[in-house]
């Protein structure tokens, strides 16, 4: 009859009644007089109603909150991407200096061709747009959940635990120390996002 009413899902057992505190609670001396139900009743709904109001309020702070802390992860994605080609750049130059000292300046044939060698090495081994690619296509998917009804918390965390190894691995590969500091206030924000989407439903 419960599950009829309230339209829920799944089996509604006697384990789950009995944790329901006072609901088996034997102790009233005298049964609720069938005039003063209508009272009561219009009392429950009221709260029940504030209760609702409540979280509604308490919903859209959520949302708004979380927007919030989606921006140093947007800001992580945007600025590395602009910064990727840079790291490239400054390795080539490190590079080319340091054999120029190790020759004492004497250029050789060779070394023009090992210096792209290795900068061809390395652009592959440090290109991370593959993760910046998810982590945009994740920031997505979480907004969209955000708009959406139903429990959600479930796959907000999921998203942000995707937040989380994307960040980590395109900062490991790019070892770079801007993109690292990015990445560090856009893991702090994501801990943040994680302590908030473990209270949804």
């Amino acid at each position: 009859h419960l599950r009829t009413q309230l339209s829920l899902s799944g089996e509604v057992s006697i384990s789950d009644l009995v944790g329901v505190p006072g609901l088996f609670d034997g102790g009233f001396d005298e049964p609720v007089a069938r005039g003063e139900w209508p009272v009561i009743e219009a009392a429950a709904r009221q709260a029940l109603e504030q209760v609702r109001s409540m979280r509604l309020t308490e919903g859209a702070a959520t949302v708004e909150r979380l927007r919030e802390l989606l921006l140093p992860i947007e800001d992580f994605a945007r600025e590395a991407r602009e910064i990727a080609p840079q790291v490239v750049e400054r390795f080539r130059e490190r590079l080319t200096a340091r054999i120029d000292e190790l020759r004492a300046g004497t250029p050789h044939s060779g070394d023009q061709q090992t210096i792209e060698r290795e900068v061809c090495l390395l652009a592959d081994k440090a290109d991370i747009n593959e993760e910046l690619d998810r982590l945009v296509s994740h920031l997505s998917q979480f907004r969209g959940v955000l708009h959406g009804g139903g429990e959600v918390g479930k796959r907000l965390e999921f998203l942000a635990q995707e937040y989380l190894r994307e960040v980590n691995t395109a900062a490991s590969k790019a070892s770079d120390t801007d993109i690292i500091t990015l990445a560090m206030d856009a893991k702090a924000a994501i801990e943040k996002i994680k302590e908030q989407v473990a209270n949804i439903e």
